[in-house]
């Protein structure tokens, strides 16, 4: 009756008393919608929410997500900056985790000032950079003496740890704050020195093989030994064929060589597009397959087992051993994997590939892996 005369309210405590959790919610929902203004509807969702989280609905999480959407829009509309403002913007937050959305939870504490809550679950959820910015935001009320000590901090615990990525994110803040002293300028250059950027990098894997990391816009291949892909055979110009990697896509230049360049056996004197999957023919008698991702090209020698060239600025493989790269301002990196040692310490975060660096992988099967580092050329011809 209730229900029927419109009465949505009193039919959701009937329901309730009736064990009818489902037709409760329902009744709470039609009631949502007729309400006249946007606190009212908070209110009842606020009521249906609750009612589900006592009884452990399987609709919990979405109703606390469309009630943390619903106080985000309010404040949003509202545009208040006062004490319920925020404490509105915390309950959000507080929704937002418990639905297990961290991320979202971290940018509504932000919102609510509250910078420093906002960094440690940046943190958990692994968000780096948000993290960095929400430490940030919460020094900014302190001076700029007091970031910069913050930034400092960070900085030698970051080195100290091996994390040389946040070790340089670290540094480069306490730089960028105004009027550095000349101690700090000459500490980040000296780091930034010791940074080998621009190198590519060779993995090599003990009982596998070889993994070539190679990254940037242009790639060649040739006989000559500063070639990204040296190619030893008759045949093959020092300098043969070119890779250039555009908006457009990725597209293969023949650079002029004397036996020619083709593409699944079809020449290609003009500059041709890369398929997503297919042969390139460097010369008479050298065939690189290749296979395009979204980040990354592999290229493999046709007669030559285990040696990977991997172009791109990001790659991953399932294969053994199970390990995962970056390029970050012209450094490769590791991404930190279970099982992984470096020098024989755990990597538990982005290990930035040094030269004479000797990692392990405790598989299975277990594997030792050797990085080198080789200049990369600088040459576009």
């Amino acid at each position: 009756m209730a229900l029927r005369e419109g009465r949505y309210e009193d039919a959701a405590t009937l329901f309730v008393e009736q064990g009818e959790i489902d037709a409760a919610l329902n009744a709470r929902h039609r009631q949502v919608e007729l309400c006249a203004d946007a606190w009212s509807r908070i209110d009842v969702s606020r009521a249906a929410y609750r009612l589900s989280l006592e009884h452990h609905h399987d609709r919990t999480v979405a109703l606390g997500l469309e009630l943390a959407q619903a106080l985000v829009d309010w404040v949003g509309s509202a545009k208040l900056n006062d004490e319920r403002d925020r404490n509105v913007l915390l309950e959000a937050a507080e929704l937002c985790r418990a639905a297990g959305q961290l991320e979202r939870c971290g940018d509504l504490l932000r919102e609510a000032g509250q910078p420093r809550k906002a960094a440690e679950v940046f943190e958990e959820v692994g968000c780096v950079e948000k993290m960095d910015l929400a430490y940030l935001e919460d020094e900014l009320g302190r001076g700029v003496d007091a970031q910069r000590e913050a930034w400092i901090k960070k900085f030698e615990d970051a080195k100290l740890f091996g994390d040389l990525l946040g070790a340089r994110r670290a540094i480069e803040a306490a730089t960028k704050l105004p009027d550095p002293p000349l101690a700090l300028v000459e500490l980040h250059d000296t780091f930034m020195r010791s940074m080998p950027t621009n190198h590519d990098v060779r993995l090599e894997i003990d009982g596998w093989g070889r993994i070539n990391l190679l990254f940037g816009d242009w790639l060649t291949v040739g006989r000559a030994e500063d070639a990204h892909i040296t190619l030893l055979a008759q045949g093959v110009s020092r300098r043969h064929v070119r890779l250039v990697r555009t908006d457009a896509g990725v597209f293969v230049e023949d650079l002029g060589s004397k036996h020619g360049t083709d593409l699944d056996g079809e020449g290609c004197s003009e500059r041709t597009p890369l398929a997503k999957k297919g042969t390139l023919g460097v010369g008479p008698n050298c065939r690189l397959r290749f296979e395009r991702q979204e980040t990354w090209t592999l290229f493999t020698l046709e007669g030559v087992e285990n040696t990977l060239f991997v172009w791109g600025d990001r790659w991953s493989s399932s294969e053994l051993p199970a390990i995962s790269a970056f390029v970050q301002e012209g450094c490769w990196f590791l991404e930190p994997t279970r099982g992984l040692f470096a020098d024989g310490d755990v990597v538990d975060s982005p290990l930035l590939l040094r030269d004479g660096v000797t990692l392990t992988h405790g598989g299975p099967p277990a594997r030792t892996i050797l990085c080198t580092l080789r200049p990369r050329p600088n040459d576009r011809a």
